[in-house]
């Protein structure tokens, strides 16, 4: 009897959804049963690339972020919320597994989607949490947290960091591992288009403040540009001039696309920097304004020369493309070789409850 992995992205935005997506891949190809749990985005864009699969709505209260003030200091207004989210998933996670017979947990950013029952393991690249305000206390309980599962699996290199400090883990007593790139996309050679590609990602009102400029940018060039809204609950496709906009795109013509854009503007979430990365593209990252870790990551990736960073209100989308010409972006970048017989040990070894 096949045994039953529970996995539970975290649905702000689509990222932890996204690199959750080679990981259920990989269950598949070593024979496990995979049961999905979230809601809203990540439940339209994983029931698109899995299904066949079964799905369990994992609703969570969600997070509210403001045009006037960071993220991270929105995040501090809202905790009640963070902390009903995590009474909620403590009591729902042990309904699913009686319910599903499962035999093992792999939550991104979940924290309370774990059981002592059972093997349940924590996904991160964030192990080192950047913040404003009190990132000391705010680090301990991160740390205080991801220490109560029985393993944490990071999404990086274990030396070679895209995620640069985000991803130490020297506080952690629990076993860690390392996944290497979660990039969704595979790399090909094919030949590239003058043309721009924007790739729309991230929590409202930020994502259509993005979206917004970037269109209006893209309209006084003469080249092709295209605007990916990533959203998988639409079908649409606009133009006007040279500008295409589209909504949605399964995961093999997004990889195409990408591939085929020459240049690259997004923001510097972590999940979008694999896949440029794993993809080897010249990009310009713009971070959203007060989220940190964006901020960190689009700093720590320009001083090592992978990208390009831009100021969204000052952005000049010439000058930008300009530059990417003079840059080798992730021409150079190579990830490491990942063990998944090794990774999937634990669950492995889990005690079938379907007994």
């Amino acid at each position: 009897m096949k045994k039953r992995v529970l996995i539970t992205p975290m649905d702000w935005g689509l990222g932890h959804a996204s690199r959750c997506v080679k990981i259920i891949r990989k269950l598949n190809e070593y024979g496990y049963e995979v049961i999905i749990g979230c809601d809203n985005k990540p439940l339209h864009f994983l029931k698109k690339e899995f299904p066949n699969h079964d799905f369990v709505r994992l609703k969570a209260m969600p997070i509210l972020y403001s045009k006037y003030i960071g993220a991270s200091f929105a995040i501090f207004l809202q905790i009640y919320k963070l902390i009903y989210n995590y009474i909620y998933e403590r009591y729902i996670t042990e309904k699913i597994i009686n319910q599903f017979k499962i035999d093992a947990i792999i939550t991104d950013n979940r924290f309370g989607v774990r059981s002592k029952k059972i093997p349940s393991i924590f996904v991160t690249h964030q192990v080192e949490i950047r913040s404003k305000y009190f990132m000391s206390f705010v680090n301990y309980v991160n740390i205080s947290l991801i220490n109560r599962f029985n393993e944490c699996w990071i999404v990086d290199d274990k030396k070679n960091r895209l995620s640069g400090s985000l991803s130490n883990s020297s506080k952690l007593y629990i076993k860690t591992q390392h996944l290497s790139n979660l990039s969704r996309f595979r790399y090909f050679k094919t030949m590239t288009k003058k043309q721009l590609l924007v790739l729309v990602s991230g929590p409202e009102p930020q994502r259509s403040v993005f979206e917004k400029k970037l269109i209006e940018a893209s309209k006084k060039l003469k080249i092709k540009s295209i605007i990916l809204q990533c959203k998988p609950s639409q079908s649409l496709v606009n133009k006007q001039g040279n500008t295409s906009t589209i909504s949605h795109l399964q995961t093999e013509a997004l990889n195409k696309l990408i591939l085929e854009s020459r240049y690259v503007i997004s923001r510097s979430g972590y999940t979008t920097v694999m896949d440029l990365a794993k993809l080897k593209k010249k990009s310009c990252l713009i971070a959203t304004n007060g989220q940190y870790e964006q901020e960190y990551l689009s700093s720590y990736l320009g001083q090592h020369g992978f990208c390009l960073t831009s100021n969204l209100e000052k952005i000049d989308l010439e000058k930008i493309i300009g530059k990417l010409d003079e840059i080798h972006g992730f021409a150079n970048y190579k990830q490491d070789v990942v063990n998944w017989k090794d990774i999937f040990k634990i669950i492995a070894h889990a005690e079938l409850q379907s007994n």
